[in-house]
């Protein structure tokens, strides 16, 4: 198993992972690939790509960064074998490597295996609750 950033070459790559892991017939990923903020993380084995991950950089008023993982997804054939774990630990990885002072992601409350994922990768959980305002309505 392998995990490896996606650059903005990875246009084509990154097309098959949404329509596999999204079911999008188009996308266009350039605009993200090309952002020095975003980061699209891909885990390969012997079948090909088996999951991916992808977070932002943000940037205080302070100067200080932190990362939002905002997306991560394992084929479910390939849960439990350790691929969302080294996708989550190769995003920790590069936000120390940027000296970011957190890394942060949201879950639904009932979605226990991305809570075990996520325990198992050195998060706390937090008491804060989450607003959202729905622009498409």
């Amino acid at each position: 198993m392998a995990v490896r950033l996606v650059g903005a070459e990875g246009e084509d790559l990154v097309r098959r992972v949404l329509h596999r892991f999204k079911g999008y017939e188009t996308a266009e990923p350039g605009e993200f690939l090309r952002d020095p903020r975003t980061l699209l993380l891909v885990a390969e084995d012997a079948d090909g790509v088996v999951g991916w991950l992808y977070a932002y950089e943000l940037v205080r008023p302070d100067g200080h960064r932190a990362m939002l993982l905002y997306e991560i997804d394992v084929a479910v054939e390939a849960r439990g074998r350790g691929h969302g774990r080294a996708l989550v630990e190769a995003l920790l990885a590069r936000a120390r490597a940027r000296d970011h002072f957190e890394v942060w992601v949201l879950t639904d409350s009932d979605n226990d295996a991305a809570a075990a994922l996520y325990k198992a990768a050195g998060a706390k959980s937090s008491k804060q609750i989450m607003y959202t305002w729905d622009l498409r309505e």
